[in-house]
């Protein structure tokens, strides 16, 4: 059997991420985004490799 190489098997579509970006956060107030990092933030802190 032919092995089909990985890149292949996975398509690879290109993704515009400015037009993500736009959809998801242009409707978002600058308070509204700030207040939802914050949470994030506070959610999932950084941890130090150990």
């Amino acid at each position: 059997m032919k092995e089909t190489p990985e890149r292949e098997i996975i398509p690879q579509e290109s993704y515009n991420y400015t037009e993500w970006q736009r959809k998801k956060f242009d409707g978002i107030s600058p308070e509204d985004f700030n207040a939802a990092a914050v949470a994030y933030a506070k959610e999932n802190p950084l941890r130090a490799n150990s």
